[in-house]
């Protein structure tokens, strides 16, 4: 096997492990390196049979093949060949369910956020487990929204973090500093905060055509001058006559616009709006 030979096949064999299925451009970005590099690590595990693909051009993407003892014995090699804190890195960038990766003291602390499906919540406690043990650290793991429930426990943590070291993520997004939030409501902009990191113009087109939505309009903290780093974002969606309207659907949504704003995101139809609401929407919202 070649793969032996590349530490970066071993990587992205840990990557996909994490992430199920990935493009080459996603894969390059997770790993922070050169597509071109991907590209040739991913052609060793493909001649090994280890990577299955599908589709052709932009929308090909990668996974692993069904375990077999080859594979079982290549993750295992991928372990003992990287070294814990950069495959802890890995782990924590693949899993989009990993929203803060941090060391303090003795621990390895993981935040996983809202809407983190169960496979994806397993894939990261098995792997960051195995990791902390590695390094003699415990694994210690929270969920976003019990941290935002229990100010106390996430104070707590922030104080402990902010002696140690963030792998990944924010520590602001996840643990916020609720001491300084403003007891009221700040004055329109006009606009959408610049605070507020959009993603490129054709990223919310393609979004709009994947989930058939016709509208997406932003209002409250994101559209004032109080928006901080751990603001939810408003939003009101008009989706389309033909467009599914379940609640899997909408939390399909609102989970894709929460990896790419990072952000919390509240999502509603704008026709089910509550009259209060639907004031403010007409009043101080912005397209996105």
């Amino acid at each position: 096997m070649r793969i032996v030979t590349s530490d970066l096949a071993l990587e992205v064999v840990l990557a996909l492990r994490q992430v199920g299925q990935a493009s080459l451009a996603t894969l390059a970005r997770t790993l922070r390196t050169s597509p071109s590099s991907v590209q040739r690590a991913l052609e060793i595990l493909l001649a090994d049979q280890l990577v299955l693909v599908e589709g052709k051009g932009r929308t090909r993407t990668y996974s692993l093949a069904p375990s077999t003892e080859a594979l079982d014995a290549v993750e295992q090699l991928a372990f003992a060949a990287i070294a814990p804190g950069r495959a802890l890195i890995l782990v924590a960038t693949a899993n989009p369910g990993v929203e803060l990766l941090g060391l303090a003291s003795d621990q390895v602390i993981a935040v996983i956020g809202r809407r983190t499906s169960g496979t994806d919540r397993s894939r990261a406690i098995n792997a960051i487990t195995k990791l902390a043990g590695m390094l003699n650290l415990e694994a210690q793991f929270e969920d976003h929204d019990d941290l935002r429930r229990r100010n106390g426990r996430g104070a707590a943590l922030r104080r402990l973090l902010s002696s140690g070291r963030i792998l990944v993520g924010e520590i602001d997004r996840s643990l916020p500093d609720r001491s300084a939030h403003r007891a009221t409501a700040g004055q329109l902009i006009g606009r959408i905060n610049p605070a507020l990191r959009l993603p490129a113009r054709r990223t919310i087109q393609a979004i709009k055509r994947r989930h058939c939505v016709r509208r997406l309009k932003v209002f409250g903290s994101a559209v004032r001058n109080d928006f901080r780093p751990d603001s939810d974002i408003d939003i009101a969606v008009t989706l389309k006559t033909s467009a599914p309207t379940g609640a899997a659907d909408l939390n399909a949504l609102a989970a894709e616009l929460e990896r790419r704003l990072g952000h919390d995101v509240d999502l509603m139809l704008e026709s089910d709006l509550r009259p209060a609401v639907r004031y403010l929407v007409e009043k101080e919202s912005v397209a996105l």
